[in-house]
This record gives C-alpha cells, sequence and structure tokens, in this order.
C-alpha cells in the first residue's frame, strides 16, 4: 500500500481533509496514492505535517562489500558543522 494512503488512514484522514490541510485537492491526493503522480519534497512536507510528522532526509553513502553487495552496514554519520544559524542548520539537516 502507498505510503501517503496509510499515513492518511493511519491519522483516520478523507483524501478531502488531507488535501485541505496540505493545501491541495482531492485529485491530487488520489493521483499520489495510486502511483499516477510524485510529490514534491515541498508537498510530503505540508502532507507530513497534516499527519503530525515531519520529512527527514539523509545522504549516506552507498556501502557494498567485496562482492559489490548493499550491505547493512552504515558508516558513522558526519557531525553538523558549525554555522552561524542554528536554526537553518536544523532545517538543512531535519529536511
Amino acid at each position: 500500500m502507498n505510503v501517503v494512503r496509510q499515513l492518511r488512514l493511519k491519522a483516520g484522514l478523507t483524501q478531502s481533509l488531507l488535501a485541505g490541510l496540505a493545501g491541495t485537492d482531492g485529485a491530487t491526493i488520489s493521483r499520489y496514492e495510486n502511483g499516477h503522480r510524485s510529490p514534491t519534497l515541498a508537498m510530503l512536507d505540508r502532507l507530513a505535517g497534516s499527519v503530525g510528522l515531519k520529512v527527514v532526509v539523509s545522504f549516506e553513502p552507498d556501502v557494498r562489500d567485496e562482492a559489490g553487495e548493499r550491505t547493512e552496514a552504515r558508516p558513522p554519520q558526519p557531525s553538523v558543522p558549525p554555522s552561524r544559524s542554528r536554526k537553518l542548520r536544523q532545517n538543512l539537516w531535519t529536511l
């Protein structure tokens, strides 16, 4: 099942209610749920916020074993670089 649909149903919302909360229309939500369209990152953020969640994007190295197969092992996470603005740094690392 589509993740947009799963989250909407878990929140007990209709497509129309979710659309209203996210600032779009029900037809757009239907297209996302049926795989006819993909939401932008900005729309994903609005959809997530509508059901009390946030979107987190993580860029990680593609870790492979000696045979070239992807592995579950994850290298240490990079530290957050210094920034003049704490809020900007938080936004960049939690997008």
